[in-house]
């Protein structure tokens, strides 16, 4: 195998060949394990294993004593934590420091705010944008109106239809530099800001007022025509009718 010849029988054990030529018989094989045996258990191999067990006096001065573990005043001496003290030391010092990076950030943010967002005063007139949910396409994007007070820098505002119920913060106005509304052209109601776009919308508000009619919407039984309001583009499969002629002139 692996090209050495394999070894069996008594060639398996770590004798010297010539010894192994001279045994023939079990007799002869049983008279060498006696020898043997007895030369592992002659005087020198006794004196070896004296000499072994016996500890090394040089040793045994070199190893420290150590302190009983069933004696009462012996406690084990814990290890240093000098790298976890400095580790969390190190932690909370760049806690401070990204805490005053925020603060910083947040003034300089607001300082840029109030520059660009200045403060309204009660009787000024402001553009509210109208979302996208409460117009429907031909209606106007802003709405005018007046600031009624102010209150914890949120707004109060209120239009020709009644006040607004929803307060609004100062990024969501734009000041006019004209008075367009005053403080007493607001009558004392609420209203809401899809209600105001409907009444102002000439289409019908948010979802679009349509009409299927086919006699050009001449009489009160257009819808249109009905609630006062001109055709779309939606109306009538786009036919003309005399609310669409009528308005362009």
């Amino acid at each position: 195998m692996f090209g050495v010849p394999a070894k069996i029988a008594l060639k398996t054990l770590s004798l010297p060949d010539d010894v192994l030529e001279n045994i023939s018989t079990e007799e002869d094989l049983e008279e060498l394990v006696k020898q043997i045996e007895e030369n592992q258990s002659g005087p020198d191999s006794v004196e070896h294993e004296d000499a072994v067990d016996e500890p090394n006096e040089l040793l045994l001065a070199q190893i420290p004593e150590q302190p009983s573990v069933n004696e009462p005043n012996s406690i084990p001496e814990e290890p240093a934590s000098n790298e976890i003290t400095e580790r969390q030391d190190s932690v909370a010092i760049k806690r401070a420091h990204a805490e005053e990076g925020l603060e910083e950030q947040a003034k300089k943010m607001l300082k840029t705010s109030n520059v660009r967002f200045p403060p309204g005063n009660v009787d000024d007139t402001v553009k509210l944008r109208v979302p996208d949910v409460d117009r429907a396409r031909r209606d106007c994007r802003n709405v005018l109106a007046v600031i009624m007070c102010v209150q914890n820098e949120l707004y109060e505002l209120g239009t020709k239809e009644g006040r607004l119920p929803q307060m609004y913060s100062r990024n969501q106005l734009t000041l006019c530099k004209e008075s367009f509304i005053s403080l007493d052209m607001v009558p004392n109601l609420h209203i809401s800001l899809r209600e105001y776009v409907k009444k102002t919308s000439l289409s019908g508000g948010q979802g679009y007022q349509r009409c299927v009619c086919k006699t050009k919407c001449k009489t009160d039984k257009c819808k249109c025509k009905k609630n006062g309001k001109l055709c779309n583009s939606k109306c009538h499969e786009s036919l003309s009718c005399h609310t669409k002629f009528a308005s362009c002139y």
